[in-house]
């Protein structure tokens, strides 16, 4: 059984970041003593420091997450902000 925790480390860090449920279906591990959040998208991860409001890594990408990428640069979403066009009458 996994433990329901990951370690995290690198050069100067040692994170153990627990899961959190999101409403928009991102991967979103914390860290709550140190402030260290790990969010995975669709399209890239990042590690932040909420603490020191910094980004500590951003744009890592693993194969599937650099397809996507390349994908949304040609085929970008409609924007949320923008108007949705009405329907043209039948």
């Amino acid at each position: 059984k996994a433990p329901g925790y990951f370690d995290m480390q690198g050069k100067n860090f040692k994170y153990r970041m627990f899961p959190v449920t999101t409403s928009t279906g991102a991967i979103r591990l914390e860290d709550q003593k140190v402030g260290a959040v790990w969010l995975q998208l669709a399209n890239k991860s990042m590690l932040m420091n909420q603490k020191l409001g910094i980004r500590l890594a951003d744009e890592c990408m693993s194969p599937a997450q650099l397809a996507v990428a390349e994908n949304l640069k040609t085929n970008p979403p409609v924007s949320i902000l923008e108007k949705l066009q009405p329907e043209a009458a039948k």
